[in-house]
């Protein structure tokens, strides 16, 4: 019942001007559905959840696994021939041509799917020379254009983030940033007054100021990618709000049908 309250609940549609919202629903006598937008926390789960089951038929069909093996398998990242990289609907396969060619071809029988050039997987591009590496437009992106607003994961303390950003694309980063964008950034931080100098200062009184925040320097949050932090680490950056299960298992039973919540162990 709550599922098909859920799936009536309209989706408040801006239009182009931002002056008037229109109430939409899809049209799903008509068979269409409501596609999630980058970034929302359903999208991830959703899809991990599709391409575990399908890379576990895959392999319990060429494999010869009962269905709990070939799960497993796919939670190994894999077996020798095919190894697989995963998060939501984010896909990573390397092994064997003749495999890939195979899984490939299983997989575009139930989904749209196309293979990216040059590869990529969560923002890293792969290469033979290089392996993984975050290319130049992942810095600018990170640092000038951020995908997800307000700003960025350092908004409150921007002087840190930047110098973080720099330190680990400088170690995961294309060469080019470092030779390039980073000698260029500072001319222009110079020409409008502000030397790196006086940037890695500010930083450093902003670590001052983050010193109960280990989360502050996770990888993660450093890429913006806390979609891939567990919430103990979140909470470790100082901006996020976390509830303990007490408060928030009675609301989730509340919500689920009598029959589904009494199946719930907490």
């Amino acid at each position: 019942m709550t599922c098909h309250l859920f799936a009536e609940i309209p989706f408040p549609v801006p239009s182009d001007d931002w002056k008037r919202y229109f109430f939409i629903k899809p049209n799903r006598v008509k068979g269409w559905s409501d596609q999630f937008a980058s970034g929302d926390s359903a999208v991830a789960p959703a899809q991990k959840e599709i391409f575990t089951a399908l890379y576990a038929e895959y392999f319990k069909r060429t494999r010869g696994l009962d269905r709990q093996q070939a799960i497993n398998t796919v939670f190994q990242g894999g077996d020798d021939k095919l190894c697989i990289r995963n998060y939501g609907d984010d896909n990573s396969l390397s092994g064997e041509k003749s495999e890939l060619d195979e899984v490939f071809r299983f997989l575009a029988d139930y989904l749209a799917v196309e293979v990216e050039k040059p590869e990529k997987f969560l923002g890293f591009e792969w290469t033979p020379e290089a392996s993984w590496f975050l290319p130049k437009q992942s810095y600018l992106l990170k640092t000038y254009l951020n995908e997800r607003r307000p700003h960025s994961n350092f908004r409150k303390y921007p002087y840190l983030g930047w110098v973080l950003k720099r330190e680990i694309y400088s170690q995961l980063g294309d060469p080019m940033i470092t030779t390039e964008i980073v000698p260029e950034e500072n001319k222009m931080l110079a020409a409008l007054g502000l030397p790196w100098t006086v940037v890695t200062w500010r930083a450093e009184m902003e670590r001052r100021q983050t010193l109960g925040l280990p989360g502050q320097t996770n990888k993660n949050w450093i890429l913006g990618k806390d979609y891939a932090m567990t919430a103990e680490e979140k909470l470790q950056t100082g901006m996020f709000i976390g509830l303990q299960r007490e408060e928030t298992a009675p609301i989730i039973k509340k919500l689920l049908p009598e029959t589904w919540a009494k199946t719930l162990k907490w």
